[in-house]
C-alpha cells in the first residue's frame, strides 16, 4: 500500500501516487503527443513546401523555354512564326514534358490539349506539324498565324499559374 500523504487536513487525503506520479504521467503523455502532432504536422508542411518548390521550378523551366519565341513573336507583325517556332521545338518538348510531371492528373488533360494545339494543330494530327503556321509569305496569314501562336503559347503558360 502507499503511504498516505496529508494535505490540510484528515479529510483531504491524497496518496503518493495522486501527489507525484499522476501529473509526471500526464505531463509525458502531454509531452509526447504534442511531439507526434508536432511532428506531424511539420511532416506536411515539409511535404507541401517540397511540392511547391517542385511545382516552381518546373514553372520557371517552361517559361523560360518559351520565353525567347514569345518575346519574338510579340516584337513586331511582319514575322516568320514558322522560322522563329521551329528551331526552338525541342527546347518547348522538354520543358513542356518536365512540367507535366507535376500536374494533378485533371490539370494534365487541359494542359496536354494545350500543348497538342501548339504543337500537332487543330486537327489532333499523329506527327508535329509546325507547318500550321507557315504562311508562304502572305502577309495576312502571317499575322493570324503569328497571333494563333502567341495565343497557344500564352495559354500553355498559364497553367504555370498555380491557382489554375
Amino acid at each position: 500500500m502507499l503511504p498516505v500523504v496529508y494535505c490540510i487536513g484528515p479529510e483531504q487525503q491524497k496518496t503518493f501516487f495522486e501527489i507525484f506520479v499522476a501529473p509526471i504521467l500526464s505531463t509525458l503523455i502531454g509531452t509526447v503527443a504534442g511531439a507526434l502532432f508536432g511532428g506531424y504536422v511539420s511532416y506536411r508542411f515539409g511535404l507541401l513546401l517540397a511540392e511547391r518548390k517542385s511545382f516552381n521550378t518546373s514553372a520557371a523551366n517552361l517559361r523560360r523555354a518559351f520565353l525567347d519565341e514569345l518575346l519574338k513573336l510579340e516584337a513586331g507583325e511582319n514575322i516568320d512564326t514558322y522560322n522563329i517556332l521551329a528551331p526552338a521545338l525541342n527546347k518547348h518538348q522538354a520543358a513542356v514534358f518536365e512540367f507535366r510531371q507535376i500536374l494533378s492528373s485533371t490539370k494534365s488533360a487541359a494542359f496536354d490539349t494545350a500543348w497538342k494545339e501548339y504543337y500537332y494543330g487543330t486537327e489532333q494530327q499523329e506527327i508535329p506539324f509546325l507547318e500550321q503556321y507557315a504562311d508562304l509569305g502572305n502577309l495576312n496569314k502571317r499575322k493570324i498565324y503569328r497571333h494563333l501562336a502567341i495565343d497557344r503559347i500564352r495559354t500553355i503558360l498559364s497553367f504555370t499559374e498555380k491557382n489554375k
